[in-house]
């Protein structure tokens, strides 16, 4: 019997490592195989890497997939899932590779699991290109709570670039329908909450960094309290995230800090973006539409919010999104002066007979 693929161009729009993830992901979720060519197509060096390679072996092991491609280099994949298991489970990335992306992409294929499932993985958990470990627990994972997704982190050691070693947990339970969201109402954004992690740096470096923080907020009249903490990791680093803290608003930025680069720069960069998406009314970041349009895309029901722009990331999801779901208006945005208005029209994925 002939198999009814969907094919993925991995070269379009963006192009790059999120359309490979998302694609096996959607894969996984939906149980339709896919096949994925013209992997990174246009990066300097194209095809599957290693950090690529990692999530697309988790995910081959806990759908009991069967695949061809999937090694580092490659620029085809084709890739036939099955059912996931409950259990327990433990991988190591071998590298630092952001183990949030790598857990955004899992709770993504596992929104239909029957049992409860428990992934432990070793790697990065504040590297470059990747959301930092505190906004993944401070912005994505209550966002996901209020979608009804019921998912627990707990960290036991942090992983910075490039020895990686850090080390978490998650804990994910059978979800019966994912809600959609109401966040359509134009908020004033006066409070911002923060974190400092660092390691083998000296004390000094945080505090600039938190200090240039407390003078861009007072100019804006804006309330901000970090805290700051030294962290045991195998490589030396600083990161910072901060958040609106607020129940109805879900943004975030972060600022890694990096060789040559001034702490007070990494603290005025960081709080002058957070700002910006602050001052355009939005509810949810930028950042984090992108992760999370595919969940409310599942949702039972249609979801509104406000976002400050829609960056090339998101437009290539949403277009792959509509792969999956062909024939259906999925995505409509209403572009304003100050911000995009999103409208995501659920499919309501737990309705569909497999």
């Amino acid at each position: 019997m002939e198999i009814d693929m969907i094919e993925i161009d991995g070269s379009y729009g963006e192009g790059g490592g999120q359309i490979l993830r998302s694609s096996i992901a959607l894969s996984v979720l939906t149980k339709k195989p896919i096949t994925v060519n013209n992997i990174r197509a246009n990066r300097p060096k194209p095809g599957i890497k290693p950090q690529h390679h990692a999530v697309l072996s988790i995910l081959k092991t806990l759908s009991n997939a069967e695949a061809s491609g999937l090694e580092v280099g490659s620029s085809k994949i084709e890739f036939f899932p099955k059912n996931i298991n409950g259990g327990k489970f433990r991988f190591d990335v071998g590298t630092a590779g952001s183990i949030v992306l790598i857990y955004q992409a899992l709770l993504f294929a596992s929104l239909k699991i029957k049992k409860p499932i428990s992934i432990e993985l070793t790697g990065g958990t504040d590297v470059k290109w990747a959301p930092s470990w505190d906004y993944f627990v401070n912005v994505f994972m209550p966002f996901l709570k209020k979608i009804d997704i019921d998912a627990t982190v707990v960290l036991q050691k942090r992983g910075y670039y490039p020895k990686g070693g850090g080390n978490a947990t998650i804990h994910m339970q059978p979800v019966e329908t994912v809600t959609p969201v109401q966040l359509d109402q134009l908020e004033i954004q006066d409070k911002i909450s923060g974190k400092i992690h660092f390691n083998a740096l000296p004390d000094h470096v945080a505090k600039r960094m938190k200090q240039t923080v407390y003078k861009k907020c007072f100019e804006k009249s804006i309330r901000v309290d970090i805290s700051q903490k030294q962290s045991e990791t195998s490589s030396p680093g600083i990161v910072m995230t901060l958040w609106v803290d607020d129940k109805e608003i879900y943004i975030g930025c972060v600022g890694l800090g990096e060789k040559g680069i001034a702490a007070e720069h990494i603290g005025n960069q960081c709080s002058m973006n957070l700002i910006k998406m602050m001052e355009t009314g939005a509810t949810i970041d930028t950042f984090l539409f992108d992760q999370i349009l595919g969940f409310l895309a599942c949702a039972k029901g249609t979801s509104t919010f406000f976002i400050p722009e829609l960056s090339d990331h998101a437009k290539t999801n949403m277009w792959l999104i509509q792969q999956f779901f062909p024939g259906k208006n999925i995505f409509n945005t209403c572009f304003n002066k100050k911000n995009t208005k999103v409208i995501i029209h659920g499919q309501d994925i737990y309705s569909f007979k497999e």
